[in-house]
């Protein structure tokens, strides 16, 4: 994966978000309304957040085509990238090191040539398997609580669509090379490669909140 650190330093700084994080976190929290559910995501995460990382990279990577596209040592690259961002994600900070990391993993799916409608696929899907997730875990049914956690991560889920688009724009307007960009469809795209294994755990995070050990990264 030498060719994705080098794609990685080439364009990260053409990509990078162009504003402060605390700007572009305040568009989406403008009224009250908007951040019901996030004072009760935390205690979501600590119960399920592994749970749920998992259940949102299994689900991106089909839907992504990953699962058909990458061998073995792409694909475990791939998770350590995504595993990083979710670790951020699920801190519902929005901060620099999250811009960061999904930068990191947008700029991976360009350099694989996934097309965007497969990520908003990707995305919905999980959205939707996240929301099922609420209802399942309801001890006493659907309340307010669940209601409110609900809007939350459909909020973050927007929040991540903005941010992969924005790169994918950002790369498509400083990219000068006379050649199709994305691949819509390639054969074996809508399946998984023979060695697919989905993932089970994330490497990056744990609940109660403990210091991580460093991982080798593979490229």
């Amino acid at each position: 994966m030498s060719e994705f650190k080098d794609f990685y330093r080439q364009w990260k700084g053409a990509i990078r978000v162009t504003s402060s994080a605390e700007f572009t976190r305040s568009m989406y929290f403008e009224e009250e309304r908007d951040r019901m559910g996030f004072d009760v995501l935390p205690k979501f995460m600590e119960e399920h957040g592994v749970e749920w990382a998992v259940l949102v990279a299994a689900i991106f990577e089909r839907r992504s085509a990953l699962a058909g596209r990458l061998d073995q040592f792409a694909l475990a690259k791939f998770r350590m990238v995504f595993d990083r961002h979710m670790l951020n994600l699920s801190k519902a900070e929005f901060d620099d090191a999250y811009h960061a990391s999904s930068d990191e993993r947008a700029l991976f799916l360009i350099h694989q040539k996934v097309p965007p409608v497969r990520i908003c696929s990707a995305l919905s899907a999980a959205k939707n398997a996240s929301l099922d997730m609420i209802v399942e875990n309801a001890k006493n049914g659907v309340g307010e609580a669940e209601i409110a956690l609900m809007g939350a991560l459909s909020t973050l889920f927007m929040m991540e669509l903005n941010h992969v688009m924005r790169v994918y724009v950002y790369f498509a307007r400083a990219d000068r090379r006379d050649e199709a960009l994305f691949d819509v469809i390639r054969q074996g795209d809508n399946g998984v490669r023979f060695d697919y294994k989905p993932p089970t755990e994330n490497g990056q995070m744990s609940f109660p909140e403990v210091e991580k050990t460093g991982m080798m990264e593979l490229f």
